[in-house]
């Protein structure tokens, strides 16, 4: 081998050898490259794989979601309805000649159907609750009222168990508030039932304070709305205080065996509280008692028709005497008056006779506040003592005095225990010198409220038809039923009626499409035929489908007198009209 093919050989080898060491450097710098793109395709897969999935999952709960709404607002409609004939029964019985044993007997069907019904509200609650689909209302609403109204509900069971129930409002708190009254009063509802049902002995308080929210807010400014309510019951576990805001749990199983309940009240309490801004929360001792309490930041109304409604009178200068044998009304009482700048005198636990005629001597009072049952213990005589400007006697649902005590005390204003802030505002401001112990329909609605009106009652359930008749021949309406939305618009076709009160479901047509039929036709004739719808399902949504339909108003099964004629004079009035706020 010549020299010279040596070196062009090696050269060569050299050659190759360096191009094989490039293309091999090359493809080790593209590798991770490469790499990288397939693992971010298939993480990218993957994603797009858990997205579908998600997604799927999504769609699967809703539907279930959904069918849940579905089926709780059919079983919710399939109780209603059946409860309706009973509960309407039982009270258009009540109101008939009965002896005792009847009055009794009927009365505990008519306790046993509306606790099934606060059950059947309870579980609907909780559901929507737990579906995340129960949204509140801001609306003006007139706190005081709303005081009212708890009086009335827990006032003649308070007095049939002996109880003192207390109604402790701070007149500093402004009457007219934003928020939603519905959900504030169901909150107190549950609350107060509870203490009533497990307070077996003493007192029962709803306390009410008002702070402003800055110390240098205007008077329209939020107000932290503070509410107690504390009673003198059985008490609970320090244990048990924890865990009686979850669902079904109660105190113990003792507590359930001996009072009852489902253990939902608290629970669908405490996230309504929760939803409202606040936080429900307890403290309590056994055999001695519990507090529920919560706070609230609600704006004040400062609309022209509410501003100043409240005013209470200033009671500077002027003298009270409040003279009870209940010391913890007096002192609630005193408490309200001192507040407003009265100078209050208060006289309890009453021991000798005729005692106060002598713990007054050489006072002249501007009022004089007593109990009734202090005219039945120590009779009428010792009322000539007293030289008042004016009299109020404070009388428990069925308090009675004999024909001498009543004749002594026929000039004096009369207050039903629980004291209703709105009653002791008008008594106040010379505006009401009412002596009723109570009101219920009868009083509310004498006579027949709906005498004349014409009305076409659209129902297909046979049992609710005779229900919803014999209520309103009783109110003083004349009925005519259709047993469906079709025979109901035959009906329309041929004769003239005030008003329709129609079934919302029913086979065929139903409610709603025929309201839709009707309020077609009255474009033509420019007129409108007030209708009002009677569903038994009692959620926000049936609610919105009734006055999107083009009802005018709506009552919820169990259908009670009461809240039918509001409904119905509100609409005659031509304003919409619901007989209680709906649940969403």
């Amino acid at each position: 081998m010549t020299p010279g093919f040596s070196i062009v050989t090696t050269a060569a080898a050299a050659l190759a050898g360096a191009a094989v060491a490039l293309l091999f450097s090359r493809q080790t710098r593209q590798t991770p490259a490469v790499a990288a793109r397939e693992v971010n395709a298939a993480r990218e897969k993957e994603f797009a794989a858990r997205a579908r999935d998600l997604a799927e999952a999504k769609e699967s709960a809703e539907r279930a979601n959904q069918a849940k709404s579905q089926f709780l607002a059919n079983m919710s409609h399939e109780i209603r309805t059946p409860l309706n004939g009973i509960m309407g029964m039982t009270d258009l019985t009540l109101g008939t000649d009965l002896d005792v044993d009847q009055r009794r007997n009927l009365s505990i069907v008519k306790d046993s159907s509306e606790a099934l019904l606060r059950i059947i509200d309870d579980i609907l609650d909780y559901s929507k609750v737990e579906a995340g689909r129960l949204d509140l209302e801001t609306i003006p609403f007139d706190l005081y009222g709303l005081l009212d109204g708890l009086a009335d509900t827990f006032g003649l069971q308070a007095t049939q168990q002996d109880l003192e129930l207390i109604c402790d409002l701070d007149p500093r708190t402004p009457r007219w508030l934003l928020g939603d009254p519905g959900r504030l009063r169901q909150v107190l509802v549950n609350l107060l039932g509870n203490a009533v049902k497990f307070t077996p002995e003493g007192a029962v308080s709803l306390g009410v304070r008002s702070e402003p929210v800055s110390e240098a807010a205007p008077a329209t400014s939020p107000v932290e709305l503070r509410i107690t309510i504390n009673d003198t019951g059985i008490g609970i576990e320090p244990d048990a205080c924890r865990q009686i805001f979850d669902a079904f749990a109660q105190a113990d199983t003792s507590t359930t065996r001996r009072f009852g309940g489902t253990g939902l009240g608290l629970a669908v309490s405490s996230r309504l509280v929760d939803l409202m801004g606040g936080a429900l929360e307890v403290t309590s001792t056994v055999g001695e008692g519990s507090s529920f309490h919560f706070a609230l930041e609600m704006p004040r109304t400062n609309t022209v028709e509410t501003a100043g409604i409240a005013g209470w009178p200033d009671g500077h200068g002027h003298r009270v005497v409040v003279a009870v044998q209940r010391e913890r009304v007096g002192r609630s009482l005193a408490e309200q008056l001192g507040a407003l700048g009265y100078a209050v005198t208060l006289l309890t636990g009453f021991s000798g006779e005729a005692p106060i005629a002598v713990a007054m001597t050489g006072q002249d009072p501007d009022w004089i506040f007593y109990e009734t049952a202090l005219v039945r213990r120590f009779g009428p005589a010792w009322l000539n003592g007293w030289r008042a400007a004016r009299r109020c006697a404070l009388a428990r649902i069925g308090d009675h005095v004999d024909d001498d005590a009543a004749r002594a005390t026929s000039d004096a204003a009369r207050l039903t225990l629980p004291i209703k802030p709105t009653a002791l505002l008008d008594l106040l401001k010379g505006r009401s010198n009412d002596r009723s112990l109570a009101m219920d329909d009868r009083a509310r609605f004498p006579g027949k409220p709906l005498q004349g009106l014409d009305i076409l009652l659209v129902e297909d359930n046979p049992i609710n038809q005779t229900f919803a008749r014999l209520l309103l021949d009783k109110l003083g309406a004349r009925v005519t039923i259709a047993d469906d939305g079709e025979q109901g618009l035959v009906y329309l076709a041929r004769e003239t009626f005030d008003l329709v009160l129609s079934d919302v479901q029913m086979p065929m047509m139903d409610g709603l499409a025929m309201t839709r039929v009707i309020r077609e036709r009255e474009f033509a004739t420019n007129e409108h035929l007030p209708i009002i719808g009677v569903t038994a399902h009692a959620l926000q949504a049936d609610r919105d489908r009734c006055f999107e339909a083009g009802m005018d108003g709506y009552v919820s099964k169990p259908i009670k007198s009461a809240e039918l004629v509001d409904v119905i004079r509100t609409v005659l009035a031509g304003e919409p009209a619901i007989s209680e706020p709906a649940t969403t």
